[in-house]
């Protein structure tokens, strides 16, 4: 069985996914999960900002959270 600390720290990470695609929390639908990815995606890609160096390191990180957030959701709604 899972201790309390552990799915509340679960639940928090779901929270924090969900900001991060800027979705509202709770949204089982794998279509919008992956079209908020997309959107981001497409904002934020690190090839979009490759003449500075900065906004492309900054980027990258941004790009590492959405897929990160992505991946725990899809897995965690069974996609």
């Amino acid at each position: 069985t899972q201790s309390r600390s552990s799915a509340a720290s679960d639940v928090y990470k779901r929270q924090q996914w969900y900001r991060t695609l800027e979705l509202d929390p709770g949204v089982d639908d794998l279509r919008a999960v992956r079209k908020a990815y997309r959107k981001q995606l497409l904002q934020y890609h690190p090839d979009r900002h490759a003449s500075d160096p900065e906004k492309y390191k900054a980027a990258t990180e941004v790009t590492r959270r959405l897929t990160e957030a992505y991946n725990g959701l899809t897995r965690y709604l069974g996609g």
